[in-house]
């Protein structure tokens, strides 16, 4: 895919990192993991005890196994999967337009948006229904429930610009060009005890 060649040449960073992700699309387990959390009370949620759910630890394949992970009436999305207007193209969870959780089987629609003193929202109540009897929403978004406390290294390209030796580009060479946000940065989030 990448090609070999005796003569010199730049790659774009974009083809290296698709070969990174087919790579990892294979060998690596998955685990669903919120970094920003909003969090979602489903007020009819079936169960007084948390269902167990049955997750591919490789969606591609299934042959490669399973884990559970639990969900109960409080699970946790990213905040960036809810707006509280709708606007064209956003397919994800609005008041006005509900969201499958992905391998739950439940489909919820937003009932009450809870904010905070500042206007921020904090909280979503919900309601769910099995997705076989739920007309088909238009995305699904990962949750957490009952979730651990990790932590995440999120990696941001090397270099901040495509051809770091091109001194036209990045006078001061490739070694001035490095990406701040490359080394250290860690946040915080939540993830569902399936995978540890």
């Amino acid at each position: 895919q990448v090609g070999v060649t005796v003569a010199q040449t730049t790659m774009e960073p974009h083809l290296l990192e698709s070969c990174v992700r087919d790579v990892l699309n294979e060998t690596a387990p998955r685990a669903m993991a919120v970094l920003e959390p909003l969090k979602v009370i489903i007020t009819n949620f079936p169960s007084d005890q948390p269902l167990e759910i049955s997750v591919p630890n490789f969606p591609a394949d299934e042959s490669k196994g399973f884990h559970t992970v639990p969900i109960t009436s409080t699970i946790y999305i990213e905040q960036s999967d809810f707006r509280e207007v709708t606007e064209k193209g956003y397919k994800r969870l609005t008041p006005q337009q509900s969201v499958g959780l992905r391998h739950a089987g439940f489909v919820i629609s937003v009932q009450r948006v809870i904010k905070n003193k500042n206007g921020k929202v904090v909280e979503l109540e919900a309601t769910s229904v099995k997705s076989e009897t739920a007309e088909k929403p238009k995305a699904f978004i990962h949750w957490v429930s009952s979730p651990l406390i990790c932590e995440l290294r999120l990696y941001e390209r090397l270099f901040l610009h495509k051809c770091p030796e091109d001194p036209s580009e990045v006078p001061g060479g490739f070694l001035s060009d490095i990406n701040p946000l490359v080394f250290n940065r860690t946040v915080m989030l939540k993830e569902d005890p399936g995978k540890i």
